[in-house]
């Protein structure tokens, strides 16, 4: 005999599964809001977007080379970078593959290290929270799926899926939830900031001097050794010929550039170029790191022997622009500037000097001494070349005393108040988060 009610456990179960995933998503949702994700997943996966005019991928020698924002302001372009951490071939293709069903770039500008990079086992491992990290910007929970299964373990897919299945892993931005009641936000990655593209460090860690390199010189010797050996993988070669041929369908160019850094050799390189020269879509390769001494870089432009720090990253950017507006015939806009560094250093006879860097020789610097309290003028150190002004005192620990720069590109019609007014960007020292200036 059929027991009363047995018929309904299924509807019960079922309604119990249904349940259970509404709250089960929507706590997922209130601890880790999208907001502290990249922008750039949530500007790509909108069909309503503008579509990028460039979209920069690779992984962290992509972001600490190329500024989108600068090359976005520069020429009144859509330009978008999405990069991560240890990004090889295959996560750069899923990344792609996400993004194409929403928009189409009309040109990829991939950096080449992602090809070269064999740290599949450690993103699959150790470091696999760099790789859940770069997933959780996937909005469709449908292409999550499909793209953290491409990549990840069988018994990673769920931790990689949801991130309150891993609140132990110190890349979950957990609680956010929680913080955001003190009007708090935690970033899983410290470079990964809304207002900055790159490294948010300005300083130099000096790896030449305690590697077995004593100068720049001798690490780009080491670089183009000719029997120097040399590895791709091979998913990186099966994920970059898929890539490609998405691309040709696509209609999208592809540009290849290596950043400008001395971990890998030479060799590699000419492999890559190798495995793209039969490419339709591939237009353009570029080794930056033969024109490292063009470019204009030095050891102080490093951030490590693998990386630059956000000087060197103004500098090859704006390499980059130039090189940009001879292939594509863009425009760039007079007036912006790809803000690299400032310092403050006491000098041997205890006054103090303040340096600003910017990646344009070309530029005005006007340094305006303030004081505090009555907010009138105490120094003025006019419009010149001269990137530095020299006080008595520590003005950024002074109670008295607060130091501005104005700066301007050297053709401005600087002598008008009215042009300074309307054109100049007038900026407090030290300023650490802005990495573009617009005049």
């Amino acid at each position: 005999m059929k027991r009363e009610g047995t018929g309904k456990i299924p509807l019960r179960v079922g309604a119990f599964i249904l349940i259970f995933c509404i709250l089960f998503l929507g706590l997922e949702k209130f601890c880790f809001d999208d907001r502290s994700l990249w922008p750039t997943w949530k500007t790509l996966q909108s069909k309503e977007g503008e579509k990028p005019d460039i979209l920069i991928l690779g992984n962290s020698n992509a972001y600490t080379t190329l500024n989108a924002l600068y090359l976005s302001e520069a020429f009144e372009k859509n330009v978008q970078i999405l990069a991560s951490d240890s990004q090889i071939m295959p996560i750069t293709l899923e990344n792609y593959k996400v993004v194409s069903k929403y928009q189409n770039p009309k040109i990829i500008i991939l950096e080449m290290t992602s090809i070269i990079f064999n740290t599949r086992d450690s993103l699959r491992n150790e470091q696999k929270g760099s790789a859940m990290v770069n997933f959780d910007g996937i909005s469709n929970y449908w292409d999550k799926l499909r793209a953290v299964s491409s990549f990840f373990k069988p018994q990673d897919i769920l931790e990689s899926m949801f991130q309150l299945l891993r609140p132990s892993s110190s890349w979950s931005r957990f609680p956010y939830g929680l913080r955001k009641m003190k009007n708090e936000r935690k970033q899983h990655n410290p470079y990964e900031n809304l207002n900055m593209n790159g490294y948010m460090g300005k300083n130099t860690i000096s790896h030449f001097e305690y590697s077995k390199y004593e100068n720049i010189d001798e690490v780009l010797n080491s670089y183009l050794l000719e029997d120097a050996d040399y590895f791709i993988p091979e998913y990186n070669e099966k994920a970059l010929a898929s890539f490609l041929e998405l691309a040709e369908n696509n209609g999208t160019e592809i540009w290849l550039f290596k950043s400008p850094n001395f971990r890998l050799r030479r060799k590699e390189i000419e492999r890559i170029e190798e495995l793209v020269a039969y490419s339709p879509a591939v237009s353009y390769v570029d080794d930056m790191t033969i024109d490292f001494k063009k470019i204009g870089l030095t050891e102080e432009d490093y951030y490590d022997v693998g990386h630059l720090n956000r000087r060197g990253a103004a500098k090859v950017t704006r390499y980059y622009a130039d090189l940009i507006e001879e292939r594509l015939g863009w425009e760039q806009k007079s007036g912006v500037f790809a803000y690299q560094d400032e310092q403050a250093e006491k000098l041997e006879d205890g006054r103090w000097k303040y340096t600003v860097y910017n990646e344009d020789p070309n530029t005005l610097y006007r340094f305006c001494l303030y004081h505090r309290e009555t907010n009138t003028l105490a120094d003025i150190q006019d419009f010149s070349n001269k990137n530095d002004y020299i006080f008595e005192e520590d003005i950024l620990e002074s109670n008295k005393y607060r130091l501005e720069v104005t700066m301007l590109p050297e053709d401005a019609d600087y002598k008008e108040t009215a042009v300074i007014a309307e054109r100049g960007m007038r900026i407090s020292f030290m300023v650490y988060n802005d990495s573009v200036i617009k005049l």
